[in-house]
C-alpha cells in the first residue's frame, strides 16, 4: 500500500483547483540598495501603512505557519480584509503566503529579493487559482503591485 504525502496531497488539490481556473500577477523592480536593506523594510509590516498604498496590516505576526490578516485596497473604493497563512521566510530572499478558499479562489504570493548588479531586484509574483478567478479582474491587483513596489523603492531609499 503507498503512502502520499501531504505535500503531494497539496499539490494534487492545487492542480484541481488550477483546472477551474488560473491567473497570475507579477511585477518587478530594481532598488538601488542592498538586498538586507529592503529585506528590513518588506518584513516591518507594522509599518505598512506609513508607505504601502495597497496592504496594511489589520492582525498578526509574521512567522511561519501564523495566520496574518491584510487590507487589501484594490482600488480607490474597493478595499478587503485578506487573511492569509505564512508559509516561507528565507531572510533576505524569499517571503510567501498563501490563502484563500479552494475551488472559489486561492492565492500563493511571493516576494523574492535577488542581489542586481545595481542593488536588489524585488518581485512580486501572486497565482489564482479557482472558480473565481475566470470572473475576476486582475488588473487592479497588478496596478496595486506596481504601486507597492514604486512605494517599497522610495521608502529603502528615504531609509537607507
Amino acid at each position: 500500500m503507498a503512502i502520499i504525502s501531504s505535500q503531494a496531497l497539496l499539490a494534487a488539490s492545487m492542480s484541481v483547483s488550477a483546472m477551474l481556473g488560473a491567473k497570475s500577477v507579477h511585477t518587478e523592480i530594481i532598488i538601488p540598495t542592498s538586498p538586507e536593506n529592503v529585506w528590513q523594510v518588506l518584513i516591518d509590516i507594522e509599518r505598512y501603512e506609513e508607505w504601502n498604498p495597497a496592504i496594511t496590516l489589520v492582525e498578526g505576526q509574521l512567522a511561519v505557519g501564523n495566520s496574518v490578516t491584510y487590507r487589501f485596497q484594490e482600488t480607490e473604493e474597493k478595499s478587503a480584509n485578506i487573511s492569509s497563512t505564512v508559509k516561507v521566510i528565507e531572510p533576505v530572499t524569499h517571503l510567501n503566503h498563501q490563502g484563500g478558499y479552494w475551488g472559489i479562489i486561492t492565492f500563493d504570493q511571493h516576494y523574492w529579493l535577488e542581489p542586481h548588479e545595481s542593488g536588489t531586484k524585488f518581485t512580486i509574483h501572486e497565482d489564482y487559482t479557482g472558480l473565481w478567478v475566470n470572473f475576476w479582474d486582475s488588473s487592479h491587483t497588478q496596478a496595486q503591485y506596481e504601486k507597492m513596489a514604486t512605494a517599497l523603492k522610495a521608502r529603502v531609499l528615504d531609509i537607507y
